[in-house]
């Protein structure tokens, strides 16, 4: 009995961390086609045809949604540019956006070595293991008899990482807290 308890309450712990790290950030690139990197249409500032014609034509692809071919050129890229945390970050979005979640958390994994402070970074690391976490969860529902505790355990943890999620909301985040006026009173 004690046992169970104490399981349960990790896999609270482990829940509450993955909700935690998603709100970390108040952004997150997945979603849009642009990441801010310095232009309005996502290729960075200093990223121009005649300097680097494949980041340049991975960029381009990324933006049209041609995502396949993106992932070919920001791979060749990175091939040629291993430190360029740009093109992994591109190719992580890449890989979260076609279901890819363990090369996603690879190379989300390499952008934050590779600059630490990369918030973007980690905010789609935290999301794409909280979804990689949510397939595991589904893959286990299909596999376990409806009349199984496990299973109805396996459904609830979802549920709960699933309302959590929902309730963030990255524009009510508040991540510095406003500091309070201190009113000194006359005696």
């Amino acid at each position: 009995m004690y046992k169970i308890k104490k399981i349960k309450l990790e896999i609270l712990k482990v829940t509450t961390l993955l909700i935690l790290l998603t709100s970390l950030t108040a952004c997150s690139t997945i979603p849009s086609l642009t990441s801010g990197l310095g232009s309005k249409k996502g290729t960075p500032k200093n990223v121009s045809s005649s300097y680097a014609p494949g980041l340049a034509a991975a960029y381009k692809a990324y933006e049209e949604g041609r995502l396949s071919a993106a992932e070919t050129l920001f791979i060749q890229y990175t091939n040629q540019h291993p430190n360029y945390s740009e093109a992994w970050f591109k190719l992580g979005n890449i890989y979260y956006r076609t279901g890819q979640y363990a090369a996603a958390i690879t190379a989300y994994n390499n952008v934050v070595q590779q600059n630490p402070q990369h918030g973007k970074a980690w905010y789609n690391l935290a999301l794409t293991r909280v979804r990689q976490a949510e397939v595991t969860l589904e893959k286990g529902e299909q596999l376990l008899s409806v009349n199984d505790l496990q299973r109805q355990r396996l459904t609830q943890l979802k549920n709960k990482i699933r309302s959590g999620v929902r309730q963030y909301s990255p524009k009510k985040a508040k991540l510095v807290a406003k500091p309070k006026k201190i009113v000194k009173r006359r005696k």
